[in-house]
Parts: structure tokens; sequence; C-alpha cells
């Protein structure tokens, strides 16, 4: 069975008054590595001091137009896993075929143009070999992008760039990606010298191409788009760009005392700082696009009025960043606690998501895939994102907003340890052991850096005891949203 609102439907689908498609187009931004400590639009929350918080004015901007979540999460503590999950809508899983559809291939079901640029890390099989003239068998093609160009996983490992399933790499000379010829892989950082620095330019480059050419009279110019930008920054190597488009990052890099930070110090470390500082470049670049660029879907209006963009990262910020890139939050990448998988999580839309607004909902990367069905004016199948909730209502009205029927669900990695599930404000914590071993029971509104564990503890009995029940159901059911195509009911 399959539903839909009727009052997505009313503004999701054709409603301009010259007849063309009124969907937003939907540009989803992926930082890698980056708590929410990383951010200075956090700082209301965090509570990190000035002088130990990268400045990221962009980020503030972004905040200040939309909405800012404290209670966004990553599916995993990990970048693989949470990417599978983010564009399947679901729980990891380990083997290609067991995938189900895709997110933007659901967006192209929708009347979607669909375009990637950056790091993939999902599946992937390459050709014989790295001569352009060697398709790559399985790439984000498979997934539903309609193009995609970016590398196979990490910059450091992945040993070409690829356009789509032909490999290329980067020219020097003309600082741009060429077919290559070479039928020996190019190597690690070769040619040009490590890859890290010129990676954002290529990525913001061919972004505005795909989204030039689809603006272009004619053509897709009739359709919204979806751009999935996972980028590169700020993973190990921390090798952070001179600039982008001529605006300065390496050396630019300033704190939110407003001074330049030309040095590891207060808890920050130069090169991780400006690579975070490269990503709050970058978004700014695709917004000074969005707002130059005429919307030929809504004559008169730029392509910032009806774009929904939404920024977050693969999971929290890795053990060497410092003890305040998570803010108040316990641990790190890898971790089961909420640094692990607690995120940035921001949202802009200008028609239709009230500016200025921080919202304590939880939401997860997970429920992307059924929130962006239901913009699209999409109807989900029963079997298609099993742990996705629509939560477009607590974009478009955060103050009222239910929360999410089921709680945060995370696990620590591909093939997880350890997992965790959240009821309200009480967290449970266990081990993927024959039985179940309970790790942990947190209240997370009176301890935000699980320092006491509650499991065992007389007074907290009853909520162990649902929590523990939900944990067996979640794992059990194989999924988190009812049957009956309830992902577009919620709201």
């Amino acid at each position: 069975m399959r539903t839909t609102l009727l009052a997505i439907a009313m503004f999701a689908c054709t409603g301009a008054a010259n007849g063309a498609d009124s969907r937003p187009n939907i540009i989803l931004f992926l930082a890698d590595d980056m708590g929410q400590g990383d951010t200075s639009a956090y700082q209301d929350f965090t509570r990190n001091p000035d002088k130990s918080q990268v400045h990221t004015p962009t980020m503030e901007r972004l905040a200040a137009s939309g909405l800012l979540f404290t209670d966004g999460h990553s599916p995993a503590a990990y970048c693989n896993p949470t990417r599978i999950s983010l564009l399947r809508g679901r729980r990891t899983v380990s083997k290609p075929e067991q995938f189900g559809t895709p997110l933007p291939a659901m967006l192209q079901r929708a009347g979607y143009r669909t375009y990637g640029v950056g790091k993939w890390h999902v599946f992937f099989q390459k050709g014989a070999d790295f001569h352009a003239s060697s398709p790559i068998k399985l790439c984000a093609l498979d997934f539903g992008f309609d193009h995609y160009t970016g590398t196979q996983h990490n910059i450091t490992k992945s040993p070409a760039f690829h356009v789509d399933r032909a490999y290329q790499r980067y020219d020097a000379q003309t600082r741009s990606l060429v077919p290559n010829h070479s039928k020996d892989a190019p190597g690690y950082g070769n040619p040009g010298g490590p890859h890290e620095p010129i990676c954002q330019q290529i990525w913001l480059n061919t972004a505005r191409g795909y989204m030039d050419a689809h603006a272009a009279a004619g053509g897709h110019a009739d359709q919204p788009f979806f751009l999935y930008y996972p980028s590169h920054a700020n993973h190990n190597k921390l090798l952070p760009a001179s600039d982008l488009d001529g605006v300065p990052v390496k050396g630019a890099c300033q704190t939110a005392d407003g001074r330049a930070l030309s040095t590891d110090r207060d808890s920050l470390r130069l090169d991780r700082s400006e690579m975070i500082y490269e990503n709050d470049v970058a978004i700014g670049r695709l917004l000074k696009w969005l707002g130059e660029t005429d919307d030929p879907r809504n004559p008169g209006e730029k392509m910032l009025a009806n774009t929904l963009f939404i920024f977050s990262s693969d999971n929290g910020a890795n053990e060497q960043a410092g003890r305040l890139a998570n803010g108040r939050l316990s641990e790190n990448k890898g971790s089961i606690e909420e640094g692990g998988h607690r995120e940035p999580f921001i949202v802009s839309w200008p028609k239709r998501i009230p500016a200025g607004v921080t919202s304590s909902t939880q939401i997860s990367l997970l429920d992307m895939f059924a929130t962006l069905a239901a913009v699209a004016g999409e109807e989900l199948a029963d079997d298609e994102a099993l742990d996705s909730f629509n939560m477009l209502d607590a974009f478009l009205h955060p103050e009222t907003a239910q929360p999410r029927p089921k709680g945060i669900y995370a696990a620590q990695s591909l093939r997880p340890a350890h997992l965790m599930i959240r009821d309200g404000d009480f967290k449970i914590v266990w081990e993927t052991t024959k039985p179940l071993t309970f790790t942990g029971l947190y209240d997370l509104r009176k301890d935000l850096a699980e320092s006491r564990n509650l499991l065992g503890n007389p007074e907290f009995a009853q909520v162990e005891k649902k929590l523990k029940q939900q944990a067996r159901t979640f794992l059990k059911d194989g999924r988190s949203r009812p049957r009956n195509g309830a992902a577009n009911q919620h709201n």
C-alpha cells in the first residue's frame, strides 16, 4: 500500500502560476568527520569559548536563514555505513544486492534530475584497470545518479578520480580532470601532487557545471534537481586548499573572537581547522551561485528562493580533533557515545522553513529519504526506506512538530559491536552478542556527557525494561516504521 499527504502534494507537485514544476531543488552537503563543536553556528549549544572555536560565518548565516537541530544524528559513527544508510533510508548493509531502492533513484522516479560530486564511499566495483576506456562496473550511476564526479572513497585511498564510469586524472596545467590514458593507476597523489588541496575546487566547479547545464533554457530546466555533495573535508589527510574561486582558505582561518589562526593553539589544530573553514567557504560559493542564478521555473526569482539546502556530517570529529570538536558530547568518531554520531544538522529553504530557529527535535540522516520523498510528492512503497520517517513537519513547523515516532538509532560501524536506541531523553546501549549484552543506560537531558550509567539502578527499572524491549523489537522487526506506507503518514 502506498500513501502520501494531500498537504504535501498541494505544494510539492506542480503549482506555479506558469504551470511549471514548483517543487524545490535539493542540495545535501555532507561534511566528513565534523562535530558540532567544529562550527561556530553551534556555540549556543556547545558553549565552546570563542578563543577555541573555528569561525564558520557561512554556516552561521545558513542557520540564521533556516533551522538548526541540536539533536541531529548520523546513523553510524563511521563514514561508510552512514553513507549507505543515508542513501537507502535503512540500517546499513554490507553487499550491494541488499541495498534496495536508493534515495536518488526515488527522486528520479519523482521527476528530479540527480547529480553528485565528491567522496562516494558506498559500493564500487572498478574496471579492468584505471584507463579511461575501461569502464567502472559499479558506481554512483547504478544508485540513481544521472551524473557523478568524485573518488571511490577517501582521497588517500582512491587511486583515481572518476567522472560517471570513466577514470580521470588531475591535470596540474589546466587544473582540471582529464581522461586517464595510462594503463597504470595514477597512484596516491600522482600526478599533480597530493590531491586534497585541489579536490574541493573540482567538486565546486563540477557541481556548478551540472547546475548551470540544468538551469540553461531547454533540456531539463523545467525539472527540479537534487545535488549530493559529500565533501572530502575534513578527513585525513589534512591538506587544505590555498583558495576556492580566489577566496583564501589556507592562512585565512580565524577563531570566533576574530584572531587569525596561524598555528595550533587553544585546542585547535591548524590544518584541520583550515579544512573546516574550507567547507564553510565551499558552502558559501554554492549559496552565491544559487543567489545569482535565475530560476527558469520561477521567472523573476533566483535559484536560492526555491532550494532546500541541508548541511550535516557523516559522523563526529575524530580523536585527533581536540576535546572541543564535539562540544559537550562524550567521545568521538567510531564511538557509540553521542560524540560519535550527533552532528551539526542545519536546513534552509527560504520559501518554507522559518528563519533563525533552533530545534531540539530528534532527527537522523536516515530520515532524509522519507522527508525528501514528501518534498518531492513521491509515494513510498512499504518495502522502501524502512528506518526513515517523514520529518518535513519538523522543518516547516518546528515549534509545533510532533517528535520522531521512534527513537534515534545509531550503529558503531558497518558490522557494529555496539548499537544504541533512544526513547525521549533516555538512551540504551548494547553489544551485538547472543544473547544481547546491555552495557549502558543514560538520561541525556541531565547527563549529556554520559558520565552516569543508570543500568541496574532501581529508580530507572521501568525505563530500562521498556528500552530493552524496544531494542529487541527493533532487531527482530528489521524496520523502524510500521507497515502500510507509514513513512508518509507521520506528518
